[in-house]
């Protein structure tokens, strides 16, 4: 009975000196050393909206930790909201045109990004929070806009051919033309 009461306060003296590993987080997961960084990076992508298309490339270089320095190049399509396709319809086999149209306009911007980090999102979630600033140039490009126009040969209407030509309002009606023009007509100008 004397040993009773010493056999479990031995075990417990014993154990009391070894260090609980369940009561310390041994993983650091929110330090720089823990995460990749990249030194570069490029993106590209595709652009779809209600006015056109278009293209972008962005390439930038990580100066430190919170600042990027980034040179973008985007080029796409941009046209009116206000045209309308149409067709001939006394031709069976015409292709749509926009009636009114004189070119077609592009755009090309080029510039410089700047980004710098201001809060890093946390591991568990959240928000980070950036500041950019840039800037840079935009040139725009107009091609013209052909149409297949139809030239009466004999006078009756009998006998036709198509003729390569701008819009012209004050020459063309919607009746004489046959439709647009391929995309490469008029890139040389």
């Amino acid at each position: 009975m004397h040993y009773s009461r010493k056999i479990p306060l031995i075990i417990l003296l014993l154990f009391s000196g070894l260090t609980v590993l369940g009561q310390f987080d041994t993983e650091e997961i929110d330090t720089l050393e823990n995460k990749i960084l990249y030194n570069k990076q490029i993106t590209y992508g595709l652009t779809f909206h209600n006015l056109g298309f278009g293209a972008n490339f962005r390439t930038g270089k990580l100066l430190t930790y919170f600042k990027t320095r980034m040179f973008e190049i985007e080029f796409f399509s941009m046209r009116s909201y206000k045209q309308v396709k149409m067709i001939n319809p006394y031709f069976a086999n015409s292709r749509r045109y926009v009636f009114g149209k004189y070119n077609d306009a592009f755009f090309l911007r080029c510039g410089m990004v700047w980004k710098k980090l201001l809060n890093q999102k946390p591991y568990w979630g959240g928000v980070e929070l950036r500041f950019m600033y840039g800037g840079g140039f935009s040139l725009g490009i107009a091609k013209p806009y052909y149409l297949y126009i139809i030239e009466d040969v004999t006078g009756d209407g009998s006998n036709y051919i198509l003729v390569t030509e701008r819009f012209d309002a004050a020459k063309h009606s919607s009746t004489y033309i046959y439709g647009r023009a391929p995309f490469s007509t008029g890139l040389d100008e």
